[in-house]
């Protein structure tokens, strides 16, 4: 058996494309941390159609890349 310090490119490159292919669902909360507001400032987003959401069980997710979407589409800062 050959062990090396070099991580193994072909598991590496199989899991980055898992991941990028799957999608993610984020939480009410997780999407809160990441825009820094509160879960009704989300639930109004979902609710005007500003993000969009899914259902999964009981619960309301957000796409990561919706919420990616989101806030490329988020005017920039006034300086």
């Amino acid at each position: 058996m050959h062990y090396s310090n070099r991580p193994d490119t072909t598991t590496t490159t199989t899991i980055v494309h898992y991941y990028q292919a799957s999608e993610h669902l984020l939480s009410i909360s997780q999407v809160c941390e990441r825009l820094s507001c509160s879960k009704p400032v989300v639930y109004t987003l979902i609710k005007e159609g500003q993000l969009p959401a899914v259902q999964h069980l009981s619960q309301k997710k957000v796409r990561a890349s919706s919420l990616l979407q989101y806030i490329e589409g988020l005017p920039p800062a006034a300086p």
